[in-house]
């Protein structure tokens, strides 16, 4: 599964207005449609947002190969309400194991590595690991003891 989430999407938005961010999201998905296989199955998951499916890949260096023709694709200009837009993306990519992984586990996944992408420097591709599992599992443990100290008292926020 490859998460793909488009770079400082609110900027057109907020500039340009929601009929231009329409527009762009449709500009999008046609050229996520155009960059993947065949037999890979793209779909918006909400806001700027898109998931690819890569099925059968024949190597998992594929799904390398896929990201990065997506993101060359979506750095063709756009444009939108009269102004020239060039749009980047950040993408995750997790693999499927076997028949442990549900769908909600390769999304979550494939968002945690995007996260890492866009930690990255933006416009970039990133691979989950376990690394990263366990990264997020530190972060909830933090935010959970910090608001339990908050709800003692033994912490204030100014």
């Amino acid at each position: 599964m490859l998460f793909v989430d488009l770079d400082r999407f609110n900027l057109v938005n907020d500039n340009l207005g929601h009929d231009a961010g329409d527009e762009l999201l449709c500009v999008v998905a046609d050229r996520l449609t155009t960059s993947v296989r065949a037999t890979d199955s793209v779909a918006r998951v909400a806001g700027d947002e898109f998931v690819v499916i890569c099925d059968e890949l024949d190597r998992p260096d594929e799904a390398q190969v896929i990201a990065h023709r997506i993101l060359s694709s979506l750095q063709e200009p756009v444009d939108l309400a009269g102004e020239r837009v060039r749009v980047r993306g950040s993408i995750g990519i997790a693999f499927a194991h076997g028949d442990t992984d549900t769908a909600e586990d390769l999304l979550r996944d494939a968002a945690a590595a995007m996260y890492r992408a866009k930690e990255s420097g933006r416009a970039q591709v990133a691979a989950f690991d376990d690394s990263m599992r366990q990264r997020l599992r530190n972060e909830l443990h933090m935010e959970r003891e910090i608001a339990e100290c908050l709800d003692r008292g033994e912490l204030r926020v100014w």
